[in-house]
């Protein structure tokens, strides 16, 4: 190339801008569209990083089950607790029965006895935390009948009473019921836990997920600006070639590099569509949600977030609020409800009893002769007659069985009687049952014994795995601080090395392929910025996560 050569190639040169920024529309013909499968991108939606943990806290289809678990745990709390709800029973009922009979004394004409009842019984229970049982009853029926026995026809019989008992040994500190409702209050602390664990592992997925999308797009941004540079060099070589100062394979060179450089951007929108479809999966309630058609686009930029927590303090906050360490501490307290109940279950039975009856009758008293003494009334009869021949006094026959003036009478003299507690029942005592063995019990205060040895060597096992999250978490952190720090030295080399080449290339001193390396070398590296910057901020939530602060982090208060 002679002087002349060089000073035309160099007055070319110098009226093309070294890093010229084209836009879609001066690109036409080049410059790939932007297109998603299945998504308008004219209707893109911008997305910050708190909205993005606000969605997915509403719709994510794994924290709404955790939820319902929740809920189904707080109703399984209030069933137990329904054990000791009083239970009101009242049953009024009608039996009328008529029975052959075999006997002179069944009572009954023709070898037959019929009877009416009317009733109407009512009964409250009551269990008490302490173990105790109360029965207190009511009853009351109407009898009729055509017993000739009955004086006292129809005739209204009322019990009034209870039946309490109170463990003294076994079952007095625990039973079944009270056991239900403790081990009831743990599960729906432990529902919370699992929630909470669901909740910051759902953000944290969030977050990283958010964080991929953002560099997707950026490195789009990079590849397209990559595909530009390759179309202005295209350009500049053409021109080149046509003022004779460059050869035609160089214009070859540079086509076959714009093309690799378009695949280049075909295979970022792919990474951006796969990348959307991930958070969207963790944000939207359905596939038929109609957000699934938009493009979301992060308004968030990534940037070097310091870290000042130390390794001490972090892993003194994540072995006090890992959800993981908080669940077997819940198990280890159902653990212990069962060790106490199975030890109490070991122990002997003493109960107390204590019962209460008192009874009230009335009714309509008939005026019949009785059945026992009739025989005699014609003996007596005919000894009168004899007597009064013979100047003597006459024989009155003795009354049997006569009725109370008390018990004559309707429903309100039957209750009468009740309440006055005449007629009363009371019994006091002790039941004490001692098996001779009781290997089931035994056998199940073993059984909680040894699990609540294995509780207590996985709790160990998950503090170490606790602390070694923690400890890779904390180093994933700086060493993300190192490589940004190290990617935007490269970036900024790499910008340098770009510049030095186009002027060298402007004054004939290197060729279109150096260019083109270097140019393929600052899209890499800015790349590989944003990517570190991405990751920088992931490894930040990631580190959150292992400290169990990202709820604080997020302002996210869990309701209980």
């Amino acid at each position: 190339m002679n002087n002349t050569t060089k000073l035309i190639a160099f007055v070319v040169l110098l009226a093309i801008p070294v890093q010229p920024v084209f836009t879609q529309q001066q690109a036409t013909g080049h410059q790939i569209p932007f297109e998603l499968v299945g998504i308008d991108v004219s209707k893109e939606k911008s997305l910050s990083l708190q909205e993005a943990v606000e969605l997915a806290l509403r719709n994510n289809r794994d924290i709404e089950v955790e939820r319902i678990n929740m809920e189904v745990s707080q109703f399984g709390l209030k069933g137990a607790e329904g054990q000791y709800d009083p239970v009101f029973s009242f049953g009024p009922s009608f039996t009328s029965r008529t029975i052959p009979i075999a006997s002179l004394l069944g009572g009954g004409p023709n070898a037959t006895v019929s009877s009416d009842n009317y009733f109407w019984n009512a009964r409250l229970q009551q269990r008490f935390t302490s173990g105790a049982n109360l029965d207190l009853f009511f009853n009351n029926s109407r009898d009729a009948t055509n017993n000739a026995f009955n004086v006292l026809n129809p005739q209204f019989n009322n019990t009034l009473g209870f039946n309490f008992t109170q463990p003294l040994f076994r079952n007095l500190k625990i039973d079944p019921f009270r056991r239900e409702i403790r081990i009831s209050k743990t599960q729906t602390s432990l529902s919370s836990a699992q929630f909470r664990l669901r909740v910051i592992e759902t953000v944290t997925g969030v977050v990283q997920s958010y964080w991929d999308l953002a560099y997707a797009y950026s490195d789009l941004e990079v590849k397209q600006e990559t595909a530009r540079w390759a179309l202005s060099q295209l350009e500049i070589n053409k021109r080149l070639a046509a003022a004779g100062t460059l050869a035609e394979v160089q214009i070859v060179e540079a086509e076959a590099e714009l093309e690799r450089r378009e695949g280049d951007v075909l295979l970022a929108m792919e990474n951006v569509s796969r990348a959307q479809n991930v958070l969207k999966q963790l944000l939207l309630p359905d596939r038929k949600d109609t957000l699934w058609s938009q493009s979301f686009k992060p308004s968030d930029t990534a940037d070097l977030k310091p870290n000042s927590i130390q390794l001490e303090e972090a892993l003194q906050k994540a072995l006090a609020a890992r959800p993981e360490l908080e669940q077997i501490g819940l198990q280890e307290e159902l653990n212990a409800i069962d060790v106490v109940y199975n030890r109490g279950q070991a122990k002997p039975q003493v109960d107390l009893l204590a019962n209460y009856l008192s009874t009230g009758l009335a009714g309509t008293r008939l005026e019949q002769t009785n059945p026992f003494t009739a025989q005699n009334q014609l003996v007596f009869n005919r000894l009168n007659e004899l007597s009064s021949l013979a100047g003597l006094p006459p024989v009155t026959q003795p009354i049997q069985g006569s009725i109370p003036q008390n018990l004559v009478g309707g429903y309100e003299d039957s209750l009468s009687n009740l309440f006055r507690q005449k007629y009363r029942t009371f019994e006091a005592g002790i039941l004490i049952n001692l098996p001779l063995r009781n290997r089931t019990a035994e056998a199940n205060v073993g059984r909680s014994l040894a699990a609540g040895r294995q509780l207590q060597t996985l709790r160990q096992r998950v503090e170490q795995l606790v602390e070694a999250d923690v400890r890779n978490a904390l180093q994933a952190v700086a060493t993300a601080e190192k490589r940004v720090a190290s990617a935007r030295a490269g970036r900024t080399a790499s910008q340098a090395q770009l510049d030095s080449e186009e002027r060298r290339f402007r004054v004939g001193e290197t060729t279109n392929f150096f260019v083109l390396t270097r140019q393929n070398q600052l899209s890499e590296a800015r790349s590989r910025e944003m990517r570190a910057l991405a990751d920088h901020n992931i490894a930040i939530a990631q580190f959150q996560r292992a400290i169990a602060t990202t709820l604080e982090k997020f302002n996210i208060q869990l309701k209980n």
